[in-house]
């Protein structure tokens, strides 16, 4: 498994970041810091797991209060923070406290 490396000392914006290409690395802006890896081979066994943990997420939400989040799959990316910006993305992700 690869592991992500920080590509630049120089601080990036949110807007510098959603430009890149769509090449074949997997990318965090973290603070404002790029970092980069190889996509993860794609194959049954991941889209097996990938679904049983949205499943199990999805069914211990709806047993939570109100609000109680939403569960994301399918490579979402969310900005988590601003000044310097943050952004992220994963299979699956659950986020706590959006309604």
């Amino acid at each position: 498994m690869a592991t992500a490396t920080e590509t630049s000392s120089r601080l990036m914006t949110a807007e510098e970041f959603l430009a890149l290409p769509e090449d074949g690395m997997e990318r965090m802006l973290i603070r404002g810091r790029l970092w980069e890896k190889p996509v993860t081979r794609r194959n049954r066994w991941h889209s097996w797991i990938e679904a049983r943990i949205v499943y199990l997420l999805w069914d211990w939400l709806e047993s939570q209060p109100k609000p109680r989040g939403l569960v994301h799959s399918g490579e979402a990316g969310f900005r988590l923070h601003r000044d310097p910006d943050t952004f992220v993305g994963g299979c699956p992700l659950l986020l706590d406290g959006i309604e």
